[in-house]
């Protein structure tokens, strides 16, 4: 039995040491090469433009054409030698030159006495530093490949390979259509390690290719594509991941990218539904806040027929106007810059349906009889009211209201704005409109109550006070 549990816990402990090493950085140890369908490298055309190649994987080429250049460059860290494998289907010429240098050496592969497409491994000797691959198609078209061997770093100090450790300065980030963040590697030792970068497909979400919407260039720069008809409601979730190749084996570091298409809020909402369409009266009027998260945009309001519903925009509020009796549409768009420089570039849109009519009228706001009222403890007070609407002098098919306390120990209200004092104190009494969420408030303030023989004496004066203001409509 001490056997067997000694047994579980060298297991367990391997177990932990095993997760720790996987959360300070993922490694497959198996070499690594670019999948030909997804990493096909180029190759440059000059010096300027030569592709980084990490020492430890294979580049791919398309078929060259004779006597055609390709450029790549790789650094050797502390190593004192390159190593690698070459194939081609015809005789090319493979060269190496330092940065700053002269070419270094220049070989044929396959060698003569060797067939075409056969491996052929070779090593120079070098200083550290940064070398190019510079190859050339002899005289026919053909394809080649070659393998950097290794780009393990030497401790001078203690003559073993450098363990490298990166991480990410982002483990989450969200980014709106249209916008970008930069990722970047940090903490890496050793200092020269090269590294790639990718999105990876989500595959939760099969129906939707995230590669096409979230993308990464080589200097780990994060890019959400405009909208488009696979991405133009609620989000995408990507994984972002830069790749570290050392050694033969691969490391990675993650960043969780959230993609948002380009948003417009408005309120009230409304969109191009029946259900859900704005209508008004004529000559009535709905303003609408908006704003979005889109950096640098603007929202740029239009109508489709201005003869039946017109837009006037106020900072960040939009009134569209009832003009004569129809049916329209009135268009919110999100707005960049083009390459004049004008709000032309539209990245998104909402679309609200305007029904116009004479025998409809428009919530426009509510009013209360009181703005501040003092009460005593025991006592109530019946609130007034008026809902407004425009035009004026067709009643509204919703007049209905809601009364809330913000302080309901204080002060509490039923539905019919009846305010009941609870206790000493203040409290805020809303009123808000079912249709167009308009409000307006009443501050009470609750004192004690006063004496029964006080209350009695005063009681005549108070209901005398009370029927002159409902004589004078106050």
């Amino acid at each position: 039995m001490k056997t067997l549990r000694k047994s579980v816990a060298l297991i367990m402990a391997l177990v932990l040491a095993m997760s720790a090493l996987a959360v300070s950085a993922a490694a497959i140890t198996v070499p690594y090469a670019h999948p030909e369908d997804i990493y096909e490298l180029a190759g440059g055309t000059s010096y300027a433009t030569a592709v980084k190649v990490a020492p430890g994987e294979t580049v791919y080429s398309s078929t060259k054409a004779a006597d055609e250049v390709a450029y790549y460059t790789v650094n050797t860290g502390t190593a004192t030698r390159l190593m690698f494998e070459f194939e081609a289907s015809a005789v090319a010429s493979l060269t190496i030159i330092p940065e700053g240098g002269t070419s270094l050496t220049e070989r044929n592969y396959p060698a003569a006495d060797q067939p075409a497409k056969e491996s052929y491994k070779d090593t120079f000797d070098v200083a550290a530093g940064k070398y190019y691959y510079i190859i050339v198609k002899a005289t026919e078209a053909c394809d080649f490949t070659f393998t950097t061997a290794t780009n393990a770093i030497i401790d001078p100090k203690t003559n073993e390979i450098i363990t490298p450790s990166v991480d990410i300065n982002k483990k989450t980030a969200t980014v709106y259509a249209t916008e970008s963040i930069d990722l970047d590697l940090t903490n890496a030792k050793p200092a020269l390690l090269n590294y790639y970068w990718e999105v990876r497909d989500n595959e939760k979400t099969p129906m939707v290719d995230e590669t096409k919407i979230i993308t990464v260039n080589q200097n780990g720069v994060v890019t959400v594509a405009r909208n488009s008809k696979d991405f133009n409601s609620g989000s995408i979730t990507a994984e972002v991941r830069a790749y570290v190749y050392y050694n033969n084996e691969i490391y990675w570091k993650t960043c969780t990218i959230t993609a948002l298409p380009a948003d417009l809020n408005i309120n009230p909402y409304f969109d191009s539904t029946a259900e859900n369409c704005l209508l008004l009266g004529i000559g009535g009027k709905q303003t609408i806040k908006y704003s979005t998260s889109v950096k640098n945009a603007k929202i740029v309001w239009t109508s489709k027929d201005e003869s039946i519903a017109k837009v006037n925009v106020f900072g960040t509020d939009a009134n569209i106007v009832g003009v004569a009796e129809g049916s329209t549409e009135v268009y919110a768009d999100v707005c960049i810059k083009d390459a004049s420089g004008n709000y032309t570039d539209k990245i998104a849109r909402r679309t609200i349906r305007v029904d116009v009519s004479s025998t409809y009228s428009q919530v426009t706001g509510v009013e209360l009889s009181d703005a501040a009222l003092s009460m005593r403890v025991g006592n109530s007070k019946t609130l007034g009211y008026k809902v407004l609407h425009m035009p004026a002098n067709i009643l509204p098919d919703n007049t209905k209201v809601k009364f809330t306390s913000s302080n309901p120990a204080v002060a509490k209200v039923n539905d019919a704005g009846v305010i009941e004092a609870v206790a000493e104190g203040s409290a805020t009494i809303t009123v808000t409109t079912e249709e167009g969420g308009y409000t307006a408030k009443c501050e009470v303030t609750v004192k004690a109550a006063l004496p029964n023989w006080l209350t009695l004496l005063i009681a005549p004066f108070e209901i005398l006070y009370n029927l002159i203001r409902m004589l004078i409509g106050k």
